[in-house]
């Protein structure tokens, strides 16, 4: 009996893994037709608080993900669901072994009385698979303190509504000067995100607004929200986001005490932690704006 839920668990795997690579494989053909020239990039990027990313009580709130180019990531999806499964993921919940989620895996090993050895054993071993298969990672972090200082009541209100959209549009910022001065603006990027469905159409009008602002070679070539369930490289990026975060006090001094993962992580991840001067120069130019506007009104 043992042996047969044995193997129905193996061929449960087998088909939910295969699935997910196919769907992975789809999207990256999609987004990076044949007759395009050149080498084929994309984004993942995720944020990561609570469930929604907006978590109040969270002193740290970050956006973080990787860049990688087609290949990378098909072999990043096929590394990663195996370690998932050798990992014995399982012990701890079936749905594991198919859609990491970080913080779901620490509660559940130290609800379970893993031992810290065998809990960085295992992230050490994730975050090894992301440094081999991705080419950088990106994150920014703010302090929901400096946050809640720097912005009145009426700038969070109107303009910027909530932290994830800082942040989100800081990470793009980021990805943006990469390609083009650290990769000469050579390479196009195609984005995924997680499909957050409350923060789906203003984010997608942040990205629209800064690919017509600044993306004077087109090199954002498209965005697309994509389920971490069918997507496994969604979920290297919330492996970084919830690491960032729940060490963020750090921010970008990333020292060795800070996190197994982020300090096997952290030679491949650029961090902008935005500062409270870099905050307060943000809210007087908002206020201006608002100011301007009524005055036009």
């Amino acid at each position: 009996m043992l042996t047969l839920m044995n193997q129905e668990a193996q061929n449960q795997w087998r088909e939910r893994s295969q699935r997910a690579l196919e769907i992975t494989c789809h999207l990256l053909r999609r987004v990076f037709p044949p007759m395009y020239i050149g080498r084929r990039i994309a984004v993942v990027l995720e944020s990561y608080g609570d469930e929604s990313g907006t978590d109040d009580l969270s002193p740290y709130a970050s956006f973080g993900g990787y860049l990688g180019d087609e290949n990378q990531w098909k072999r990043f999806s096929l590394d990663w669901l195996a370690a998932l499964r050798d990992l014995k993921l399982r012990e701890l919940s079936p749905a594991l072994e198919i859609e990491f989620h970080t913080s779901q895996f620490y509660f559940l090993a130290k609800e379970a009385g893993w031992p810290v050895s065998r809990i960085d054993g295992c992230v050490v071993a994730l975050a090894e698979i992301i440094k081999r298969h991705t080419l950088m990672g990106f994150a920014a972090l703010i302090s929901t303190e400096n946050y809640e200082r720097a912005f009145s009541l009426r700038i969070k209100k109107r303009r910027l509504r909530d932290r994830y959209y800082l942040l989100f549009e800081q990470a793009l910022k980021m990805q943006w000067r990469y390609l083009y001065y650290g990769r000469a603006g050579r390479e196009r990027v195609a984005f995924f995100f997680d499909n957050k469905r409350t923060y789906e159409t203003r984010a997608a009008r942040i990205f629209d607004g800064l690919k017509e602002a600044f993306d004077t070679h087109n090199l954002l070539a498209s965005r697309t929200f994509v389920s971490s369930t069918d997507f496994p490289p969604i979920q290297a990026a919330d492996f970084v986001a919830y690491e960032l975060r729940h060490f963020g006090r750090n921010g970008t001094h990333l020292l060795t005490e800070v996190t197994t993962a982020m300090n096997a992580l952290k030679s491949q991840v650029m961090v902008h932690e935005f500062r409270p001067e870099e905050l307060k120069m943000i809210a007087e130019r908002l206020e201006t704006q608002m100011r301007q506007k009524s005055k036009r009104a």
